[in-house]
């Protein structure tokens, strides 16, 4: 008829469905028309389509869903990063201790308090309220460490215990 249908026919067989004006599959009028050319050109492009493109938008998708993760990932652990070297600092100290024979294991009452009060910061206080607390004791546990006995080693023993600390492997 003219290039305005055929351009019509060509987006219907690539959206809706291949019919002709009566309901019969066009693929076969026209495979009738011009034969197995037409055809074999015509379950290659209709796969292309199908699989080639169809396949390249869903890797898109999934490659910016994974990057979105990621990033959420370095956002979390940027904004724990504080909260885990004072925990890690407040590990070597209380171990330090321990080798050095000063402050005997308790983790009963102290680090039930310690965990509730964690849990009513993340309950009460703002994200700005909870990185003031963090650095305010990352001050502290850096001037305990500075405290420290300089000639500190930790032996192959001592680290060995510490490998059977269940709050040590925790922060693992």
């Amino acid at each position: 008829r003219s290039l305005g249908w055929s351009m019509f026919t060509l987006f219907r067989c690539f959206t809706d469905g291949c019919s002709a004006d009566n309901g019969t599959p066009l693929q076969v009028h026209l495979a009738n028309e011009f034969g197995a050319p037409f055809m074999l050109v015509y379950v290659f492009v209709f796969l292309f389509v199908t699989f080639g493109i169809f396949n390249l938008i869903m890797a898109i998708f999934i490659d910016y869903v994974m990057l979105a993760s990621r990033r959420r990932s370095q956002e979390s652990r940027g904004s724990n990063a504080l909260e885990m070297q004072n925990k890690l600092r407040d590990f070597i100290l209380n171990m330090s201790l321990r080798t050095e024979g000063l402050a005997p294991q308790k983790p009963s009452i102290r680090g039930a308090y310690k965990r509730l009060n964690r849990w009513f910061q993340k309950v009460i206080y703002t994200r700005r309220q909870i990185e003031s607390l963090h650095r305010r004791r990352s001050i502290i546990l850096s001037d305990e460490c500075e405290k420290l006995d300089p000639e500190l080693r930790i032996t192959r023993q001592v680290f060995s215990m510490w490998l059977r600390d269940d709050t040590f492997l925790n922060m693992l």
